[in-house]
């Protein structure tokens, strides 16, 4: 719920939060939908929903301010008026205490419940959700920060959904790919053998994730062992795992370290490989080389190579990841070169052309890639495909 979610300056993620915890606890999801803040919408909203399902779940619109609307509709729906609850105010009082400040006067209204509901104190937040029964449809209403939302469903409000389902909870696997397109993966993936095991393709900037869902562990272990032996290094995580994670658990356990030489990617890959607690055992350091002089002065690539072969090209890239391993004396360097756009392409190398390179102690490796997009998506998608390229040449047994 909320004017932030149907102008579009906020993007719903509860909602797909929501529906994985669902499904894996055994429900069916009939679907999801975003409404303004106004209470008759509200109502109306929560009215369609009570009549074609057993159970609702709301977000949004619990907080301490004005627009927060949704409490006044979920009054109207239980047909009872908002009243304080003391208990929940002593609760707001004593959280605000160990932040080391006083209670404002309008977190008040997150203590107003309707009659017939009763509140689940919020283990990572200030507004509590709220429960209620109307006709044999239970509704749950959440506070809309995702954070809480997960917080809520490991705790109190997820044994009540996972209590109130009356169907075995299905067993659910995760494998995580990158670096192939969805129809190429479903091609790749076939039929499943293992009926009745399903299978969702879920695209994301990253890869596509593989949800497989079966009513026994037996079934979902066979139509998972059946992807591993298809898919092979395109998986490169089946326990939630990201790839950066995968990556520094990999240079541990072979003992090496890296650094990153990058130019298009302006630093996006050893940031993602420094978000990994503990990324001091392997990462030594980088460099953003974005002009021509920088590569020149700090890795070493000729001035005749450049203006041969141009910076977006395969020397370059092979002689910057070659460079930076030099300079910092790590078992793996990397390097990326293109065009992020949306300008400098060409005829020969289009916006969207990068050359991405690793050198290790057994020679360089170096490939193309053709990312479309625009600059955002191709900046990320070309220090995806880096940090995977390390990874697949780990996952080889390459030598640091």
């Amino acid at each position: 719920m909320g004017d932030e979610l149907t102008c579009g300056s906020r993007i719903d993620t509860n909602s797909a939060e929501l529906g994985r915890a669902l499904t894996t606890w055994g429900y069916r999801t009939l679907g999801s939908r975003s409404v303004g803040d106004e209470i008759e919408r509200i109502v109306a909203a929560i009215e369609e929903a009570v009549a074609e399902a057993d159970v609702v779940l709301v977000t949004g619109g619990l907080g301490p301010t004005p627009d927060d609307r949704t409490r006044e509709a979920l009054a109207a729906w239980s047909g009872g008026a908002l009243e304080e609850d003391p208990a929940v105010v002593d609760w707001l009082r004593e959280l605000f205490r160990q932040f080391g400040r006083p209670m404002a006067e309008s977190n008040r209204r997150q203590a107003m419940v309707p009659r017939g509901m009763r509140p689940i104190l919020n283990p990572a937040g200030t507004a509590p959700a709220l429960v209620g029964e109307r006709e044999g449809t239970l509704l749950i209403s959440l506070p809309g920060v995702p954070s809480e939302v997960r917080a809520f469903l490991g705790g109190e409000v997820g044994e009540v959904l996972r209590a109130g389902s009356g169907v075995a909870p299905l067993e659910v696997a995760r494998l995580l790919t990158t670096g192939i397109t969805e129809s190429k993966l479903a091609d790749l993936v076939g039929e499943l053998p293992a009926d009745p095991a399903r299978l969702a393709f879920l695209p994301a900037l990253g890869g596509v994730e593989l949800v497989l869902s079966a009513p026994s562990a037996a079934v979902l272990e066979g139509a998972r062992g059946a992807l591993r032996e298809r898919l092979g290094d395109l998986v490169y995580s089946e326990d939630g795992e990201r790839l950066e994670e995968v990556v520094g658990r990999m240079l541990v356990d072979a003992g090496a370290t890296v650094a990153v030489a990058e130019s298009c990617t302006g630093g996006l890959a050893l940031s993602r490989l420094t978000d990994v607690p503990g990324a001091s055992r392997y990462v030594l350091e980088g460099v953003v080389t974005y002009s021509n002089e920088a590569k020149t002065r700090i890795l070493g690539v000729e001035a005749e190579t450049l203006k041969a072969e141009g910076a977006v090209s395969e020397a370059v890239a092979r002689k910057m990841a070659e460079g930076v391993r030099e300079i910092s004396g790590a078992s793996f360097g990397l390097a990326s070169t293109g065009i992020a756009g949306p300008a400098g392409g060409t005829e020969e190398k289009p916006v969207g052309t990068v050359w991405i390179a690793i050198a290790g102690g057994d020679g360089t490796e170096a490939r193309r890639v053709r990312i479309p997009g625009d600059r955002g998506v191709i900046k990320f998608r070309a220090a995806q495909a880096l940090i995977d390229g390390l990874r697949r040449l780990l996952g080889r047994g390459r030598s640091p």
